[in-house]
């Protein structure tokens, strides 16, 4: 999922996995997530408080399997957070990041 997507789920009070192929890529994601987080709250936009509160909700895995237990399929809520593969249940959202690949003609 996009870190982007993740904080304004967490900032509206999801818990959220954030899930990548790569450890490396969920911390990078997490860290991007902390950077922002601590920038609204430094202008304000945001309290300290809720910097701190949205980042909580945010739980980083590369393991798909831990990612999705107790979710299921709901496109329509997906939809509402911006696009996207989005998977809920009850109160976490889980977003998978996907590509389009070309592939050649046969």
């Amino acid at each position: 999922m996009g870190h982007g997507i993740a904080e304004v789920a967490a900032l509206a009070g999801f818990d959220v996995s954030l899930y990548d192929i790569k450890d490396e890529f969920v911390s990078a994601a997490l860290d991007r997530v902390r950077w922002s987080l601590s920038k609204f709250a430094e202008k304000k936009t945001i309290s300290e408080e809720a910097s701190k509160v949205a980042f909580a909700r945010i739980e980083g895995t590369s393991d798909l399997a831990e990612a999705v237990a107790h979710a299921v399929v709901a496109g329509e809520v997906g939809a509402g957070l911006g696009g996207g593969d989005q998977v809920v249940g009850g109160d976490r959202v889980i977003g998978i990041r996907h590509f389009e690949f070309d592939t050649p003609a046969a």
